[in-house]
């Protein structure tokens, strides 16, 4: 072998080593920026996740006063005399009864509606 071959040889074991790194490199880059961005996507969700929880919560929460409440002014009606149902007190009872049954009803409306929606959505995707 002449040295101009060797030399030939020798330069292209050098580029292909370099290339290699080079490769190398940016797959190690790539990688860190995948699981980064998984780590993100992962960090969004968790978030997403805790907020759901917060808000089912907070839901239960006013779901739960409102019946309280409505159990209570449905108690204090119930304990009235005939003689009391047209005095003042008694027919504040009757409109915070209506109050709180239509709340409880639009919460209950609100839950059906994401119930019917989820359905279709899975009778869609089925399809």
């Amino acid at each position: 072998m002449d040295r101009q071959t060797l030399n030939i040889i020798i330069h292209s074991k050098i580029i292909n080593y370099t290339e290699l790194n080079n490769k190398f490199f940016y797959y190690i880059i790539n990688r860190m920026d995948k699981i980064q961005m998984l780590n993100n996507i992962n960090l969004v969700v968790h978030e997403l996740t805790e907020s759901i929880k917060k808000q089912c919560e907070q839901d239960e929460i006013i779901k739960n006063t409102n019946i309280k409440n409505l159990s209570k002014y449905v108690k204090k009606f119930d304990r009235a005399n005939t003689s009391e149902f047209t005095t003042s007190y008694c027919v504040s009872w009757l409109k915070s009864i209506n109050v709180l049954l239509l709340d409880i009803v639009k919460h209950q409306d609100k839950r059906i509606f994401e119930l019917e929606n989820k359905v279709e959505n899975l009778t869609n995707s089925t399809e």
